[in-house]
């Protein structure tokens, strides 16, 4: 999997003063380009962990409509399989890292800035503080 993570949305079309409600739309309905980052994200070192971006939301939007750029971060859910029903878990998961991006308005795209990933757990990483 790659370290890095390249996403751009296409910008739902609309009237020039609906902008910044066009672009939470288009993130909105584009967050599942997010997965490869958020399966990372919710690695807690146990493989029935799981993240889920089918009712993920937006948690905080910023928009510049003067230099078209902007930052946004959101919440998704993260499913835990025990094996027994009555142990499975489901909760919100912030992702309180902003994530930059820009609008081009001449390709009608919106663009991120490049999203590292965060690295996969393996046994290795926690028996160092060991």
């Amino acid at each position: 999997m790659p370290n890095k993570l390249n996403i751009e949305m296409e910008l739902e079309c609309g009237e020039p003063e609906d902008l910044e409600e066009r672009v939470r739309n288009s993130i909105k309905n584009g967050l599942n380009k997010f997965q490869p980052y958020c399966d990372n994200h919710v690695d807690m070192g146990d493989a029935r962990m799981t993240a889920d971006l089918d009712n993920a939301e937006i948690d905080d939007l910023e928009f510049d409509e003067d230099t078209n750029t902007g930052y946004m971060s959101f919440i998704y859910n993260a499913d835990f399989y025990a094996g027994c029903k009555d142990q499975n878990s489901s909760d919100d998961v912030p992702v309180e890292e902003p994530f930059h991006f820009t609008v081009d308005l001449n390709s009608a795209k919106i663009i991120f800035d490049e999203i590292e990933i965060p690295p996969a757990w393996k046994p290795d990483d926690r028996m160092d503080d060991y």
